[in-house]
């Protein structure tokens, strides 16, 4: 009787114990956790940039997601990968996080969901329509809002999961919406935690690019940043603050992009750019050297790339790089469309090769081009770097191994095409196409009396050298130029090859890692260059392993319960036998 009682004590101690020890666990687990993530691309692990923003919420951020109702799988993927991501993320924010997911359809009758479909439509949201089958073997059509409204302290804003507007997605766009769900919330998150958001200029005044030639690019700059169109006309007031009655003047934009000028700069707008520099702003100069486009084709078999003369080569020379007269011509090149003749009174286009049309690549792993795909640039100059002190120079971008160059006038004829050029004799590899430039740069006009000194708006002294800063040269103008049809009013995606008709380079990716970097916002870069790759199943695989897949899948898992139970059977006549 004693051991049996004994017996009872030791077992319950026993089970006091483990209890304990369980609790123990628990408690510690809520402050300390680690996951193993075995995944190729870390998939289910946070990039550093996006934990560090997390752990310094200062208060709650509040996510409705509407995805959530009956619709296909590969919905109820995304919805589940929302989820997990969600999930992933409060483990670092807390209780700073936190979120809820509506099925935006689940209303009590018409008119009320009308309503609420109006109201997310109004806050920024678009839906999505789906087709479902019915039992009669006809469809029916479902309305869903793959997005979010975040909300942070007095601002909300919205987040669209999955793009396509209107548009049904596929299977590869909800998989590229799941690749991004990282970028999305943790750019959605750092968007409505900023008090200032930082401004881009697009000058214009000197023939730059029309508005719809770069409308692809400033739709995506404006989900981050102000965006304007600033025509300087030699003004101050329209680059320059002035803070107070003393003479300091205060930069209007973080960030000013000049892409492909086609006339001079008065010495004025010189000035004020060279100014915008030495006061800390950021530049991005997409420059072509010559006289050369496309355009130039139409009608005629060829013309001649002449030198172009903006006003600005003397200021880029100061700062460190020097924009060459020439032309590279690749191997690695793109397209061009040539009419070849008439098949009765229709002409006969035919697409060829056009060696004057990059497919510039990186040779370095910087962010603002690692991971990218190749670049295209049309009628792009080389560009020769100057040694300048306190300048740090990184090449971006360059042509092939397989490229030579040619000087002006560059005579450009369409049966340039046919003709088999030789790039072993005379190469000119890897040509440098675009490069950074990062540092206190001298100004172009020290030791000169500003245009401007005595004005109406005050003095308005010279800074002959500049805060520690940064600018990105590219020798091509078209780098951030999408396709624009006129008579539809359609703007084509900038990465958009209209031979293959589907996005192929990289020059989305390029321009807004180039202004998330001279913004240093380059945690941003590297989430957007992440890559989750759908597995698909191998079909002759599957065929040719069919017995040998099923017996893994349902003799495996049955042989290991059944090795299971006799251990556990082993142990127990252990323990009780003795």
């Amino acid at each position: 009787m004693v051991k049996k009682q004994h017996n009872k004590s030791k077992s319950l101690s026993s089970v006091l114990i483990k209890v304990a020890i369980v609790a123990v666990l628990v408690f510690i687990g809520n402050y300390f956790f680690n996951r193993f993530d075995i995944t190729e691309e870390k998939r289910h692990s946070l990039t550093q940039g996006s934990k560090d923003l997390l752990t310094d919420l200062d208060d709650i951020v509040y996510v409705k997601c509407y995805m959530s109702g009956d619709y296909p799988a590969e919905y109820k993927r995304l919805e589940r990968a929302i989820r997990e991501k969600l999930d992933e993320m409060e483990i670092y924010a807390g209780d700073n996080l936190q979120y809820e997911f509506i099925n935006p359809s689940d209303a009590v009758d018409v008119e009320t969901r009308n309503k609420v479909y109006k109201k997310l439509q109004e806050d920024g949201l678009q839906y999505t329509s789906l087709l479902f089958p019915t039992p009669d073997g006809g469809s029916q059509e479902k309305i869903i809002f793959p997005g979010a409204l975040v909300t942070y302290k007095d601002k909300t804003l919205p987040l669209q999961i999955l793009k396509g507007g209107f548009q049904t997605p596929d299977v590869i766009s909800i998989n590229n919406s799941i690749n991004n769900l990282e970028y999305e919330f943790t750019h959605i998150i750092r968007l409505i935690k900023k008090d200032d958001i930082p401004n881009i200029g697009f000058v214009t005044g000197n023939g730059e690019l029309p508005e719809p030639f770069v409308a692809d690019i400033t739709k995506h700059l404006l989900e981050s940043y102000y965006v304007e169109r600033i025509n300087i006309e030699g003004q101050i007031n329209k680059m320059f603050n002035k803070i107070g009655d003393g003479n300091f003047w205060k930069r209007k934009f973080d960030l000013l992009i000049v892409a492909d000028p086609d006339t001079a700069f008065s010495d004025q707008d010189k000035f004020l750019l060279d100014q915008h520099v030495m006061r800390g702003g950021k530049m991005i100069w997409l420059i072509d050297p010559l006289y050369s486009s496309r355009d130039s084709l139409r009608g005629q078999m060829q013309f001649f790339a002449t030198s172009k003369e903006l006003g600005v080569e003397q200021q880029l020379f100061r700062y460190g790089v020097r924009l060459n007269k020439d032309l590279v011509v690749d191997s690695e090149c793109g397209s061009i469309d040539i009419l070849t003749g008439y098949i009765g009174d229709q002409p006969d286009i035919e697409v060829m090769d056009w060696v004057f049309n990059l497919e510039a690549v990186s040779r370095t792993s910087h962010p603002i081009v690692n991971n990218i795909e190749k670049v295209n640039l049309d009628f792009v100059s080389s560009i020769d770097t100057l040694h300048r002190k306190g300048i740090k120079q990184t090449i971006l971008l360059t042509s092939s191994e397989a490229s030579r160059i040619q000087k002006a006038p560059v005579r450009v004829n369409v049966n340039a095409v046919r003709q088999e050029i030789d790039f072993t004799n005379n190469a000119n590899p890897y040509a440098p196409v675009a490069v950074l430039l990062e540092g206190e740069f001298e100004s172009a006009f020290a030791n000169r009396i500003s245009p401007f000194y005595k004005e109406q708006e005050g003095i308005f002294e010279i800074e002959e050298k500049s805060k520690n800063t940064a600018m990105m040269v590219v020798a091509d103008g078209d780098v951030t130029k999408n396709l624009f049809d006129h008579r539809k009013g359609v703007v084509y995606p900038l990465n958009y090859d209209k031979y293959k008709r589907r996005e192929v380079y990289g020059n989305k990716e390029f321009m807004l890692n180039a202004v998330n970097y001279l913004l240093d916002e380059d945690a941003l870069i590297s989430l957007r260059n992440r890559e989750i790759k759908l597995r698909q199943m191998q079909g002759q695989k599957l065929k040719d392993n069919k017995s040998l897949i099923q017996l893994a899948n349902i003799g495996l898992p049955l042989l290991l319960i059944g090795l299971l139970g006799l251990l556990i059977q082993v142990a127990r006549k252990r323990r009780f036998a003795k």
